[in-house]
């Protein structure tokens, strides 16, 4: 490196901010729209209570393991690992692949109840995703190089997370026969998004830890229960 080449590289490095500055900051019109979603079963001020503790510091040992170990996902990801994470980018995919884990199809009144499940889990998420802002691994780590295009919001808490376990838990419980699988498939959905280069580990933790709180919260709503019982019946499934 020349001498001139060396200073400039100094002085970028001067300008930058400290790395746990560095929060997501390409947030696009539509994506901002979806803190406007109307929840549909749960109160807004009840989703946004939901606790959820900050992430972990982009300067943290933490995140340092987590960035080495998407290098590493990054490094083994495969064309069928790419193909199931195309298969899955939109919250319709994610219940194509679960509804065909209990090898069944979306009736009428099934297909509103987990469309009212998005509107609802899209509140918490992506009010949790503007409060705290967290940086995409490409941002801190450039060698990670996603497989698909980076969403244009925040890391924390994963969205893909949530929506793998929160549709897995009403399905689980709808039929429970099926209930294991379709946890492990739920979670296997959230770690595509690892293996795509999207998320930390931690986002993917905090995006089922989220699920898991709208589904208690949903356990204690009667229209929820109501509509989980229609779900049963056309689903053809037996509660235990």
């Amino acid at each position: 490196m020349s001498a001139h080449a060396g200073i400039f590289a100094a002085l970028l490095a001067l300008a930058a901010p400290p790395v746990d500055d560095v929060r997501f900051t390409g947030w696009g019109r539509p994506e901002l729209g979806y803190l406007d979603t109307r929840p549909h079963y749960l109160a807004r001020a009840r989703l946004l209570a939901i606790p959820l503790p900050p992430p972990p510091r982009n300067g943290s040992a933490i995140t340092r393991a987590e960035l080495d170990e998407l290098l590493l996902l990054q490094a083994g990801r495969t064309s069928g690992d790419e193909r199931a994470i195309e298969a899955h980018r939109s919250y319709a995919g994610v219940v194509r692949a679960l509804m065909g884990g209990i090898k069944r199809a979306p009736s009428p009144r099934t297909k509103a109840l987990l469309e009212h499940l998005d509107a609802d889990l899209t509140v918490a998420v992506f009010h949790a995703k503007r409060r705290f802002e967290r940086a995409r691994p490409h941002q801190l780590e450039p060698r990670v190089r996603p497989s698909i295009p980076v969403p244009a919001h925040a890391a924390y808490p994963s969205g893909h997370a949530a929506q793998g376990h929160l549709v897995a838990r009403v399905l689980g419980a709808a039929c429970p026969e099926h209930r294991a699988a379709l946890r492990a498939q739920g979670e296997r959905i959230g770690r595509e998004r690892e293996v795509a280069g999207l998320h930390y580990a931690s986002d993917s933790a905090a995006g089922r830890a989220l699920a898991e709180q709208v589904f208690l919260a949903l356990e204690a709503e009667e229209r929820f229960r109501r509509d989980l019982k229609i779900a049963r019946a056309e689903l053809g499934c037996k509660a235990h």
